[in-house]
């Protein structure tokens, strides 16, 4: 038997290599919460557009023993497979949340930032991960957020006025004693947040930052609020291969 030429052998260990992202692929979509997803009067949607097979944005939520919901936009540092890993991490970390919060003793999104961050850094990573969390309160529609260097800011639109949340703080698994902030705000009946990870100002035309955010803020303000009508807007959905990861994920309460 004649050995196969190396063009061809090269051809097939690709095939191979398609093969085996592709099965990455499907579980970490099989991480990702189903969307869209009602809690009481809320409903969380999502979808990540990835720039290869595998993404190193990260999307989840959850209701805490307290039926509070806890949610958050992550964003892993780099492309493709290593930063892929670092997701599975991230939802072994909700799992964890979500099962354990009470014996964890976390009172604050803050504090759930700084138990992340020690966590990452046990598992000397060379990723980081930016990160914007929050935990809604079912009943009284109360928003309580911290933000580990997620950009661009989230944008809350609630009572007529959207705005972005800003709030700053440093990325996930970089430093030893980082230091995050807590931040509250009641949201009105028909209220929405959406989030981006910062991969969305690759396919803007926009020249500066300033003129991208700004028009993030435009579309939001317009009435854009949904995944699909904000994907569309942007043309996210229509471009073949986006040269960054890109996630939208939308936060919504009944009017």
């Amino acid at each position: 038997q004649k050995p196969k030429p190396a063009s061809l052998h090269l051809v097939e260990s690709l095939k191979t290599l398609e093969r085996d992202q592709q099965a990455g692929f499907r579980v970490q979509q099989g991480m990702m919460p189903t969307s869209p997803t009602t809690f009481g009067k809320i409903t969380f949607d999502h979808q990540i557009f990835p720039s290869l097979i595998l993404s190193g944005d990260f999307i989840d939520y959850f209701e805490l023993p307290n039926g509070k919901v806890l949610f958050y936009i992550a964003d892993v540092s780099g492309h493709g497979a290593s930063s892929a890993f670092v997701t599975v991490l991230l939802k072994s970390l909700s799992r964890r949340l979500e099962h354990e919060f009470d014996a964890l003793n976390l009172g604050s999104t803050s504090e759930i930032l700084q138990w992340l961050n020690r966590e990452l850094l046990l598992c000397d990573l060379e990723q980081h991960v930016t990160m914007f969390i929050g935990i809604i309160d079912k009943e009284n529609f109360e928003l309580q957020y911290s933000n580990a260097a997620q950009f661009p800011a989230a944008i809350l639109s609630s009572g007529g006025q959207s705005q972005f949340l800003e709030i700053g703080g440093l990325p996930l698994g970089l430093y030893q004693v980082p230091e995050y902030d807590s931040r509250a705000v009641i949201l009105a009946p028909g209220f929405s947040i959406v989030m981006f990870s910062d991969g969305v100002f690759e396919i803007m035309s926009e020249q500066t930052l300033k003129a991208k955010e700004e028009h993030l803020l435009s579309v939001v303000e317009y009435g854009k609020r949904n995944v699909e009508a904000l994907a569309e807007q942007l043309g996210i959905a229509s471009i073949r291969n986006v040269p960054d990861d890109i996630a939208v994920f939308t936060v919504a309460g009944a009017g």
